[in-house]
């Protein structure tokens, strides 16, 4: 909240013309990601670690609430790039709540918007702990380009 004594000390001095154009879609094709499944406001917000186990209550109850779901995509050296999951067509996601903080995977279209990535997808499908120990023993492509 912001208290202003003087209504007229609060103004836009210039006209931006960046603010005026629409934000565009750098689209980068279509891909197959697997991941951990996140809640976007624990993970970009304070909460730490808001991923694995320790979190997996709170992250079902923030997207049962509608916060907008991520994939955590770890590659293999370690480093990690949060992608914001969304539906086809501006379709909203509809997926199981309960695969918070568990490993999934998504193909779809991925766009990078304004420093976000955003994978647009129709489902999502759970990795078992099988598939999963096998993708990881076998340097399994944590993001690759499908033909789809």
């Amino acid at each position: 909240m912001i208290e202003m004594n003087d209504p007229d000390s609060l103004f836009v001095e210039t006209k931006h013309d960046s603010l005026e154009k629409s934000s565009r879609a750098l689209r980068l094709g279509h891909v197959t990601l697997s991941g951990e499944l996140v809640d976007t406001k624990c993970y970009f917000g304070v909460m730490r670690p808001a991923t694995g186990k320790v979190h997996r209550a709170c992250a079902i109850r923030c997207l049962d609430g509608g916060v907008p779901p991520g994939l955590l995509v770890r590659s293999q050296d370690g480093a990690s790039q949060i992608v914001l999951l969304a539906g086809e067509e501006g379709a909203s996601l509809q997926f199981d709540v309960q695969w918070a903080a568990l490993s999934v995977r998504a193909t779809g279209l991925l766009e990078f918007h304004d420093g976000v990535y955003v994978l647009r997808t129709g489902a999502l499908a759970l990795i078992d702990d099988l598939e999963q120990g096998m993708e990881r023993a076998s340097g399994y492509p944590i993001a690759r380009k499908g033909d789809t």
